[in-house]
């Protein structure tokens, strides 16, 4: 009799965590969401060198679908110097104009901190972008704060800024 119990509460434990596992996966909150546009930000700018055009116009078409119109993007250059970018055109140009005098890139976002606000259409992040070539040693870190808007369904990129070092 016990030992029937025992068997039924643990089966009812592992239908419990399954159901919680299979909602979670198939209906994830904001903040995963955000996470997986992030993450395909991540894979749609970095390359390998040598890359067919077909790649990187799929590549192109997948940046362009996780910007939002009016993306403005401002990072710190390697040697000083800021550069910026408004409008998802430029933008995407700017991308696949790299994959023209680099020889592979390789973007990683660390550290990433994700803050869904209250009305769950907007979303703010801040990370670390580390972005580095085939064969190289060296690499490049810059510290990001991004701005998230949550339209048609989907989430996309609306404002990158890097944030200044603090200089003693």
């Amino acid at each position: 009799m016990v030992k029937a119990r025992l068997i039924n509460l643990a089966l009812l434990v592992l239908v419990a965590g399954l159901g919680v596992f299979l909602w979670s996966h198939f209906f994830p909150n904001e903040e995963k969401r955000v996470r997986k546009c992030l993450e395909g930000l991540q894979e749609a700018v970095s390359f390998e060198a040598g890359g067919s055009l077909a790649g990187t116009a799929a590549d192109s078409e997948r940046l362009r679908s996780l910007l939002a119109p009016d993306v403005e993007v401002e990072v710190e250059m390697p040697g000083g110097g800021r550069e910026a970018m408004s409008g998802r055109a430029e933008i995407v140009q700017a991308a696949m104009g790299a994959r023209q005098y680099l020889r592979g890139l390789k973007v990683e976002l660390l550290d990433v901190a994700v803050q869904v606000e209250p009305g769950k259409d907007r979303a703010a992040c801040s990370l670390t972008a580390k972005a580095t070539q085939p064969g190289d040693r060296d690499y490049v870190v810059q510290e990001m704060r991004l701005e998230l808007v949550k339209q048609d369904g989907q989430w996309r990129l609306r404002k990158a800024a890097a944030i200044r070092p603090l200089k003693l």
